[in-house]
């Protein structure tokens, strides 16, 4: 996996992002498809929908993957100071 810098245009609608609390994973042969959803006691709302390919997938796990490790281990660092 190769580490490419690309320039991103964001749309102002789309900078804000959307909160999800939820989310419902679906394959099929060729693609994966994730709904993130947002849930309160009175009704799931769809957020978005994004469709990868199997190879975009695993990388999206790889990636996940690391940033949970960092995750992990700056709240590890904060734990030993405290």
């Amino acid at each position: 996996m190769s580490e490419n810098k690309m320039e991103i245009h964001v749309e102002p609608d789309v900078a804000h992002g959307v909160y999800s609390n939820n989310f419902v994973i679906s394959s099929s042969p060729t693609e994966f498809t994730l709904d993130f959803i947002y849930q309160n006691y009175q009704q799931s709302l769809l957020q978005t929908r994004v469709i990868l390919s199997p190879q975009k997938a695993e990388e999206l796990i790889l990636l996940l993957q690391q940033q949970q490790q960092k995750y992990r281990d700056s709240l590890a660092q904060i734990n030993a100071v405290n």
